[in-house]
């Protein structure tokens, strides 16, 4: 099992009513909020590396990622491509909870956010 970084919170809950804001918005709203570039491992993508946030007191920013931070799964989903990106989003309408891995100078981390509250069904999703 992956442990939580040290100063991380080892799970943390958030609001269905505020994840589907973030959904509806989409997922460039999302990352104008936070600064990401291409991690690698030799030649090999590995994840995304927190580079800043865009509002440092932002409730992002307090999420327990920090700059430096590697992502390299969300749900156990690799992003490495935009359909991936495009399938998370639609999976975090129904999802109980949001998992972060990745790994922090070296050391492997897991988040763990629970979604309080009902999720919408497909058909409600659709706006």
């Amino acid at each position: 099992p992956v442990s939580p970084a040290a100063e991380a919170p080892a799970s943390t809950e958030l609001f269905r009513a505020d994840l589907d804001r973030v959904l509806d918005a989409g997922p460039g709203a999302f990352l104008a909020r936070v600064e990401v570039r291409p991690h690698f491992k030799g030649k090999r993508f590995s994840g995304w590396e927190l580079v800043s946030f865009a509002q440092p007191e932002s409730r992002l920013a307090a999420s327990g990622l920090e700059p430096g931070d590697v992502v390299t799964r969300i749900n156990e989903l690799r992003l490495e491509r935009p359909e991936n990106l495009q399938k998370l989003w639609s999976n975090l309408r129904t999802a109980p909870a949001i998992v972060v891995s990745g790994h922090r100078s070296g050391q492997p981390f897991e988040l763990r956010f629970e979604v309080a509250g009902a999720a919408l069904g497909p058909k409600a999703a659709v706006r």
